[in-house]
């Protein structure tokens, strides 16, 4: 039987207790992928668990190929915080995203996680047939591609709220793309785009613009229910109301 001493020690329980904990929270506590042994022996034998941080640690894709299947089966975890692993590669997000059709996630944090266009398409071919409501997907690397194959499968998912603040690699092209399909984005009610706003390309012009805040605010228009959080402050013209927050694990 795989030994969760470790984890018991890091959360300050016994292990009996974190075989019954609804929420734990594991963030920076330098787990590894061999610590992932012991969290899949968790969530197999944990039936409370609904909340699982593992934000600022060094998970990466061997780590992931253990979680995931675990995760899979864990039918009362809802809500999983991978923040901050910047390990996990395009692998180990395909890995993930296989599972997530099978799980009960409903809410999925992945900011600050290197995520690359390859990782957000594995994500988006997903999303059609996952339960996940919620999606983090702030300050990564994924560019146009990454954005417009989200835009293209938003639509028939499940989304209500989603992040992409502080992504500077998408350019005019993939916001564009995302405006297209926001009236067909009908369960979305939350988009967070903070942190795009002063971002430019190779030749100095900005990657999100005036005129690109006017496309989404006009896209909007046609979508009531969608509350947008604005890269900069102070554009009340454009603004469907402040939106409801997110609170974190």
């Amino acid at each position: 039987m795989v030994d969760i001493s470790r984890l018991a020690a890091k959360a300050g329980k016994s292990e009996a207790e974190l075989l019954t904990e609804k929420i734990l929270d594991f963030s920076q506590n330098e787990l590894n992928n061999t610590d992932c042994l012991a969290l899949a022996r968790l969530l197999r034998e944990n039936p409370s668990l609904w909340a699982l941080s593992l934000s600022w640690n060094s998970i990466g894709d061997e780590g992931m190929k253990e979680l995931a299947p675990a995760i899979a089966k864990c039918s009362s975890l809802k809500a999983l915080n991978l923040n901050n692993n910047n390990e996990i590669g395009d692998d180990g997000i395909m890995t993930l995203a296989d599972v997530l059709p099978a799980a009960s996630l409903t809410e999925l944090r992945l900011y600050d996680c290197g995520l690359t266009d390859t990782a957000v398409k594995y994500i988006a071919e997903a999303l059609p047939t996952a339960p996940l409501s919620k999606l983090k997907l702030g300050k990564n690397k994924f560019g146009d591609s990454g954005i417009m194959a989200l835009a293209e499968a938003l639509p028939t998912s499940s989304m209500t709220e989603l992040d992409l603040s502080s992504n500077g690699h998408i350019t005019e092209k993939g916001w564009k793309a995302l405006a297209a399909q926001i009236p067909s984005m009908r369960s979305l009610s939350l988009l967070d785009l903070r942190g795009n706003g002063n971002r430019v390309d190779e030749g100095g012009a900005r990657m999100f613009d005036e005129g690109m805040k006017e496309e989404l605010a006009l896209a909007i228009t046609t979508n009531p229910s969608l509350e947008i959080m604005w890269p900069t402050v102070g554009l009340g013209d454009y603004m469907q109301g402040s939106g409801p927050t997110c609170n974190c694990m």
